[in-house]
């Protein structure tokens, strides 16, 4: 198991990564710490020629929540040129997620929104 701050990861079985977000205090709300943590672990898991499937799951009771309201807060405060590159972030985590070389399971449970929609 690889503990993140805001991703967990275990292997269920040798072929299998399970990757749980894991902030369900905030319902797995997204923010700048969860999205850099998420492409690290796709970008290792998309080299591993063990791992043959995702499954992308959340803890708690919702899957994801979108965009944590905080982050935005902080992010209505940022530069345009922070703003773009945060964007840009979120933008190449869905085009990762997309365009994944291997299947990605979606194990979904209570309430989905905003970007939180996106990845599945």
């Amino acid at each position: 198991m690889t503990d993140q701050a805001h991703i967990i990861v275990t292997h269920p079985d040798k072929e299998i990564g399970l990757l749980t977000l894991n902030r369900p205090e905030k319902c797995n709300a997204l923010d700048g710490v969860m999205i850099h943590e998420w492409m690290t672990v796709l970008q290792k898991m998309a080299k591993d020629k063990k791992i043959r499937v995702v499954i992308l799951a959340g803890n708690g009771e919702h899957f994801c929540a979108g965009a944590d309201i905080a982050w935005m807060q902080k992010m209505a405060k940022s530069t345009h040129v922070e703003n773009v590159q945060d964007a840009m972030q979120l933008a190449i985590l869905l085009k990762t997620i997309y365009t994944f070389p291997k299947p990605i399971i979606g194990l979904v449970q209570g309430a989905v929104m905003g970007g939180g929609l996106g990845v599945i």
